[in-house]
């Protein structure tokens, strides 16, 4: 199996939505709780009580849209609780990675451990995960054009997610502060979303640090131009960096 860089960030941009979205059930009840203006005590509110909450929240919207272009200005702040930014991205969870997924599965459909499969009817009857799952299985296998495609959604929806609930990336500093072997900035982090180490992923934070090809000191299997460097953790370079990152911090102050 190939390790292109858009093959790379794809799954780490993937696994990095997921692990925001696995917070929203408790940025939620945050939400509701800070929205409250009475002095009665927090209680569990159900499902119906939420879409109703939702319900309000998106008339609310429209009205206000429609009062900003008359040019009125809000006389209040709104009764409803929820972030309207929140429900706009939750609202585009699901047809974005079912617009990948379908993207993914239409072009590995003839492959080997694919075509046998009750593919299509699996996908179609899978939730979100189970599509979510899929993905990070087929996207080491999609073309680095397709790849780069769904990164760039993924990527997308995953920075508004986490914008809007205020969560950071998932990224750890390489203990020691390395040196990027591209740059030579002591900016390499690994990207930690994963529930798996063995998928975690190095990158440079250097926003200029971007690959010059087939002669870029980067040391990447692949190295396509002008692409953000990432390396896999089967690397010899990652092998050796990730080591500190799944040691116990007490373990650097002993050796410090």
């Amino acid at each position: 199996m190939s390790n292109h860089p858009h093959q790379l960030h794809a799954v780490a941009a993937l696994a990095s939505l997921r692990r925001a979205v696995s917070y929203l059930p408790t940025v939620r009840d945050a939400l509701l709780i800070a929205g409250v203006t009475t002095n009665e005590p927090a209680r569990p509110r159900s499902a119906a009580a939420l879409a109703a909450f939702d319900e309000l929240l998106r008339a609310e919207k429209a009205d206000r849209l429609d009062n900003q272009r008359a040019g009125i200005k809000p006389a209040g702040s709104s009764p409803a609780p929820v972030n309207p930014a929140l429900l706009d991205v939750e609202r585009d969870l699901v047809p974005v990675v079912h617009h990948a997924t379908m993207l993914v599965a239409s072009e590995l459909r003839t492959h080997a451990l694919l075509a046998w499969s009750r593919l299509w009817l699996d996908l179609a009857d899978s939730d979100w995960d189970g599509r979510c799952d899929y993905l990070t299985a087929a996207l080491p296998h999609a073309s680095a054009a397709l790849a780069r495609e769904v990164h760039a959604e993924l990527d997308a929806l995953d920075r508004r997610l986490r914008a809007v609930i205020g969560l950071d990336a998932d990224r750890w500093p390489i203990p020691g502060g390395p040196r990027c072997p591209a740059c030579g900035q002591r900016r390499l982090q690994a990207q930690t979303s994963s529930p798996r180490t063995a998928d975690w992923t190095v990158v440079c934070d250097n926003p200029d640090c971007r690959c010059r090809g087939p002669l870029c000191a980067c040391a990447m299997d692949t190295r396509p131009i002008r692409v953000r460097h990432i390396w896999p953790a089967q690397s010899a370079l990652v092998t050796v960096l990730l080591a500190g990152i799944t040691t116990a911090p007490s373990t650097y102050i002993a050796a410090a």
